[in-house]
């Protein structure tokens, strides 16, 4: 694996882990959880050079971004679950909290359909790659 694929791999997983521990102890407020999409969208423009594009890169991007939907998905969930039972309802923090869910059942539907579609790309791409 080349340095540039585990140096990705590391930062994601930092930052995320990172980010949702300061959100779940609530050091932080629940909303900072949405600022995981451009931390991961500038790394991502970063550490695979994307102004350089081939088709090899957007193809991999196109199957991080849909793994990345997965995981926002897993972590807003949980941070609905944990803060939802803390919440009050006559809580100002009410609404953030509750848009957790929703948000995270949107990230779990755009994994969903992408892998779907991917899964048909990749399955063309390859039967032509491999002249099947």
């Amino acid at each position: 694996m080349k340095p540039q694929v585990i140096t990705t791999i590391l930062l994601l997983t930092l930052t995320s882990l990172l980010l949702f521990c300061l959100t779940y102890y609530e050091k932080i407020k629940c909303t900072a959880i949405y600022w995981l999409i451009p931390i991961w969208m500038l790394l991502l423009i970063i550490l695979f050079r994307i102004w350089e594009l081939n088709k090899g890169k957007v193809l991999l991007i196109i199957h991080i971004l849909v793994l990345l939907s997965g995981v926002f998905s897993f972590l807003s969930y949980q941070l609905f679950k944990k803060l939802s039972d803390v919440t009050p309802l006559s809580s100002s923090n009410f609404t953030s909290v509750s848009n957790l869910m929703f948000n995270s059942e949107n990230a779990l539907y755009l994994m969903i359909y992408g892998g779907f579609i991917l899964l048909v790309f990749d399955t063309f791409y390859y039967s032509k790659y491999l002249k099947i």
